[in-house]
């Protein structure tokens, strides 16, 4: 399970190691879909048949991330770890091709390319095709966590 990516990691290092400030927290951040285990710098992403990420906010006032899926809350703690979960589904666009069967998910600070920042097992796996459904993730269903 992917965690923080390395990305992150190396901005905590420098900012502890060289007194370096952080970055601004990215808003939005855009969840990717991924057919294996992104590690951490977000491999197996989707491509093709129509599949985009899905921007979402992270300031105060629409925030989609909170402690116990409430908006804009800190996270709170489950057993040891500290989490965030979505306070409101998150939808994809309808697939026009086979995304393959998606088993995780991202986040990342861009649209395209960019920064992958964190990412996670889905609960359960999707496997969008042509004329299926979008693909979505229900309130609660895409947890941030500290693991």
């Amino acid at each position: 399970m992917p965690g923080f990516s390395a990305y992150v990691e190396q901005r905590v290092l420098e900012w502890l190691a060289q007194d370096t400030g952080m970055p601004a927290a990215p808003n939005p951040i855009y969840i990717s879909l991924h057919t294996a285990d992104p590690a951490q710098n977000g491999a197996s992403e989707v491509a093709g048949g129509g599949y985009a990420r899905v921007s979402v906010s992270t300031t105060t006032a629409s925030a989609i991330f909170g402690g116990n899926g409430v908006a804009g809350v800190a996270p709170v703690a489950n057993g040891t770890k500290q989490e965030l979960k979505n306070s409101a589904p998150i939808t994809f666009p309808a697939p026009t091709g086979d995304w393959g069967t998606c088993t995780y998910w991202g986040a990342w600070d861009a649209a395209t390319g960019g920064n992958f920042l964190i990412g996670g097992a889905l609960t359960s796996s999707v496997h969008p095709i042509s004329g299926n459904s979008a693909p979505s993730f229900g309130a609660n269903a895409a947890v941030l966590d500290d693991d």
